[in-house]
């Protein structure tokens, strides 16, 4: 397995464990757990973090198409959608239906905008 493999088969897993603990939150009743709630963020964000350093890393390998950034942006963007929309969410006494809404939508938007950027990056033989 080659170094583009292995990072892929990373951000799965750190996509893994988001969802498995988001959806944990999900039954838990509000105000959230305080260790679980930090642990779900801070995953979160070391995927942001670790997913801008593969995006980086391929891009350095070879130039992206317009195709490959468009993708890339929608996935930044639903990225931020998530996380905005999750920090209203627990900042939230009730969470309101919109939001409630988004933080389902965008994580899955940008797995599968994600999947597709690496799909795309894969087919192209780098």
């Amino acid at each position: 397995m080659g170094a583009a493999q292995t990072r892929i088969l990373a951000v799965s897993l750190f996509f893994l464990f988001v969802f498995v603990s988001g959806f944990g939150l999900s039954f838990l009743p509000k105000p959230f757990n305080g260790m679980l709630m930090s642990v779900h963020k801070l995953t979160s964000l070391a995927l942001t973090g670790y997913l801008v350093y593969v995006v980086v890393q391929f891009h350095r390998s070879g130039n992206f198409s317009g195709l490959e950034w468009a993708i890339w942006a929608i996935a930044g963007f639903s990225f931020l959608v998530a996380i905005v929309s999750g920090g209203m969410i627990a900042a939230a006494p009730t969470a309101p239906t919109a939001q409630t809404a988004a933080h389902r939508i965008a994580p899955l938007t940008a797995v599968i905008a994600t999947a597709a950027a690496f799909c795309l990056f894969l087919l192209r033989g780098r």
